[in-house]
């Protein structure tokens, strides 16, 4: 991998560092941050010159959540866009998506910087890899390239931890209780703190997670009426009860075997060396013993679900690697916990060592960034641009519009949450669909998260077809449908049928 002449000369004063080790340790801050905000400003930059973002339709559906959330407040309720990530979010939408998505790669400064607060108690030599390792991971930066969710659970998870190891339980408590609102897996990592509670004997804490899901519950039984929210709301129990998985099963090593693709090639490095280091060091005080081994049984945990679902195809799972970004902060403080007695006891080691990690770190960061971004837009989202012409010049505001593909509510600046003008193609059927409402099918959502059969449509005579779109160059999409577009209109009420499989 070839470095540029910038990336060559910032090496190259790294190096005359190394000289003299002593000047090299008071340089450490500023090796953090300029590392820090070399990585955040390309970042951000990629962001913006991107059209597409990583995570898929997710990415888009979580920003037009938190974008017409001032219009139907009743979305600050939604469980899927989580509670607490659409009230937090809600303000950057109103400025687009673009920015929805630098502010995501800011939440990865954010990382790093607690993480500094965290580590820089345990050993100020090791601060330097922290934004190193963060964003020498493929996952971290494909992923905060986005609108998902997982970036800012992170913060969450760290701020919880860092209540933790000040002994704050209660404070630390409360944190751990919302995270359940910011993503489900928060459920996981509740769990784990409220029997590490439990050990610690501090049941007042514990009694103190409960917080965030009695307000919320209670919040959305006094607006719902359903004094289940919590159950009945979430999504993942909704996939699993009604087997609304569309991705199936895989391997039970899978997330093992994409490690690499999780935590980059920097971290798998210095792992057994890490390790290695670990299993000398004797002498730990009883607290922060017990802190370490709540992290890595949060780590391990979560690590290990994650892997069971998707081998077993529950609660709706994809194996996507990109729920690991929750727990890899967790990993690096973890690693470098680790690294410090190593760095801390040799005085010519460790500017070495920044030296050679950096030069990993910026040249993997830098060639990915330039192979990757700008990051397009994909081929279903393109055909979805000529379905947004075709109905800008073929229907009204007044038209009800029955699809699934998020982009098209973006492109064709469409409002998912007006009833009067959209409704989910999950929900359309002969026996409620009024005359005149237009349904546009695709192969992607249509067959699989919609359980709607193109065949289901075309053999009714109340549906007159209006266009047909398929790419020119033919492509396939999920569970191997070659990719078109269908777009009916309803001309006649004569069929009465329901949606196939209802559920």
């Amino acid at each position: 991998m070839v470095l540029s002449e910038i990336e060559s000369k910032l090496a190259l004063k790294i190096s005359l560092r190394l000289i003299n080790p002593s000047k090299t340790s008071s340089y450490i801050p500023l090796f953090f941050w300029l590392a820090s905000v070399v990585f955040f400003l390309s970042l951000a930059f990629w962001a913006i010159a991107s059209k597409g973002a990583w995570g898929g339709m997710d990415s888009y559906e979580h920003y037009l959540i938190s974008r017409y959330s001032w219009q139907h407040p009743t979305l600050f309720l939604d469980n899927w866009g989580k509670p607490l990530f659409t009230l937090s979010h809600s303000i950057f939408a109103q400025f687009g998506f673009t920015f929805f998505k630098v502010v995501n790669v800011f939440w990865i400064l954010v990382i790093a910087v607690i993480l500094k607060s965290m580590l820089q108690k345990v050993s100020r030599k090791v601060i330097p890899f922290i934004p190193l390792l963060l964003f020498a991971s493929p996952m971290v930066m494909k992923n905060s390239v986005s609108g998902l969710t997982e970036p800012f659970t992170a913060i969450l998870v760290l701020v919880t931890l860092s209540f933790f190891m000040k002994k704050q339980w209660t404070v630390g408590a409360i944190f751990a209780g919302f995270l359940p609102y910011v993503r489900s897996e928060g459920y996981l990592i509740a769990l784990v703190i409220g029997l590490f509670l439990i050990y610690q004997k501090q049941f007042r804490s514990f009694f103190y997670l409960a917080i965030g899901s009695l307000f919320f519950n209670t919040l959305g039984g006094i607006i719902t009426g359903d004094w289940l929210w919590i159950y009945n709301s979430n999504p993942y129990i909704e996939a699993q009860v009604y087997n609304k998985g569309a991705c199936g099963s895989g391997s039970l090593f899978h997330y093992l075997i994409e490690s690499e693709f999780i935590f980059g090639w920097l971290f798998l490095l210095l792992m057994p060396l890490a390790i290695g280091t670990a299993l000398r060091k004797k002498n730990l005080n009883p607290i922060e013993m017990k802190i370490l081994v709540l992290l890595v049984c949060i780590f391990l945990f979560y690590f290990g679900v994650h892997s069971f679902i998707w081998w077993k195809g529950l609660m709706g799972s994809c194996g996507y690697t990109r729920v690991m970004l929750v727990i890899f902060p967790i990993a690096i403080f973890l690693l470098l916990y680790m690294f410090a007695p190593l760095i801390e006891k040799n005085g010519k080691i460790f500017p070495i060592s920044y030296f050679f990690a950096a030069i990993i770190a910026f040249a993997m960061f830098f060639d990915l960034g330039k192979k990757t971004f700008p990051l397009d837009i994909d081929n279903e989202q393109k055909e979805m641009i000529k379905v947004a012409e075709w109905l800008k010049e073929n229907t009204t505001d007044e038209d009800l519009l029955y699809f699934q593909f998020p982009y098209l509510n973006v492109v064709g600046n469409i409002n998912p949450f007006d009833a009067k003008r959209h409704k989910k193609l999950f929900h359309f059927g002969f026996k409620h669909a009024p005359l005149g409402s237009v349904v546009i099918w695709d192969a992607h959502f249509g067959p699989n998260d919609c359980h709607i059969p193109l065949e289901y449509l075309k053999k009714s005579e109340d549906l007159e077809e209006m266009m047909h779109i398929v790419p020119d160059q033919a492509f396939k999409t999920m569970n191997d449908y070659d990719f078109e577009v269908y777009i009916f209109k309803r001309v006649r009420e004569n069929d009465k049928r329901d949606k196939p499989n209802a559920y």
